[in-house]
């Protein structure tokens, strides 16, 4: 996945809000292009920042997705698309 996508500030917004409120220390300065990975988080911190991002948007987020999903700015974009094919209906 590419972290080219261009990305609504609502939905970077929301992926830091998330992955702050999970934290069980200071994390680094993030941006768009931070890799999760780097940011050192338990397989359960993971589970609980995607399921407050479900909980807030009302979208579940497909794990074959997400597996391709390398930074802050990639996560957005597929919760973006997920929100825009929910309105689509």
């Amino acid at each position: 996945m590419t972290s080219n996508n261009i990305v609504f500030s609502e939905e970077l917004d929301l992926v830091f809000e998330a992955l702050q409120s999970v934290a069980t220390e200071a994390l680094p300065e993030l941006t768009p292009e931070s890799e999760i990975a780097d940011l050192g988080y338990s397989s359960v911190q993971t589970l609980e920042f995607l399921t407050h991002i479900e909980e807030v948007t009302g979208v579940r987020l497909p794990p074959r997705e997400l597996v391709r999903v390398k930074t802050i700015a990639d996560l957005a974009a597929v919760v973006r698309a997920h929100l825009a094919a929910e309105l689509a209906g």
